[in-house]
């Protein structure tokens, strides 16, 4: 699935189409993202998970498959970032804070309105 609408909107779909919950447990920043959030009054978290625009390819991948997509990616000058992990459950994201504590990630993001 893509990022586009949004990271959280898309580990939840994927989430709730496979019936996982996802663990975040290294979530994916920009270099520089800290500092542009403080200078604009803006939380990094909310710009990392529910802004949208960004077309990252959001996937899941066994521990058996990892190793030979990670060689992959490497000779493909690909880069890949490992964020987290996939347990059973029935569509929860949830990330984990520095200190271990889970916190649930808001379903949100970019929605889509059809008008007929």
């Amino acid at each position: 699935i893509d990022s586009s609408d949004g990271l959280a909107a898309s580990l939840y779909e994927l989430a709730r189409q496979s019936e996982v919950n996802l663990i975040i447990e290294n979530a994916p920043s920009a270099k520089g993202i800290q500092q542009f959030a403080i200078d604009n009054g803006l939380a990094a978290r909310d710009l990392i998970f529910y802004g949208g625009e960004e077309y990252e390819i959001i996937a899941t991948i066994s521990k058996v498959n990892l190793e030979r997509v990670r060689s992959l990616t490497r000779k493909l000058k690909l880069k890949l970032y490992v964020i987290g992990r996939v347990e059973k459950g029935n569509g929860k994201v949830i990330i984990l804070s520095e200190s271990g504590r889970q916190l649930r990630l808001m379903d949100r993001g970019y929605l889509h309105r059809f008008v007929c």
